[in-house]
């Protein structure tokens, strides 16, 4: 990604081949939830339940190092 830093754009100017952004994090989020859930599941507080499960297993991962 070959461009300069912007609010709406990376926050790294040229990131290196590879590179992700909070885009990629939060449609990884997503696809990971909807392919969990059943029909009619889906909803608002459930898919906050899922980030917060998701970011506390990441921090439980780092404590555990």
């Amino acid at each position: 990604m070959v461009r300069e830093v912007s609010a709406e754009g990376i926050w790294k100017s040229n990131l290196p081949a590879g590179g992700t952004t909070d885009d990629t994090r939060w449609k990884a989020l997503t696809i990971d939830f909807l392919r969990e859930q059943s029909r009619g599941e889906v909803t608002a507080t459930a898919f906050a339940q899922h980030i917060v499960d998701r970011y506390q297993a990441r921090i439980d991962d780092l404590k555990a190092t």
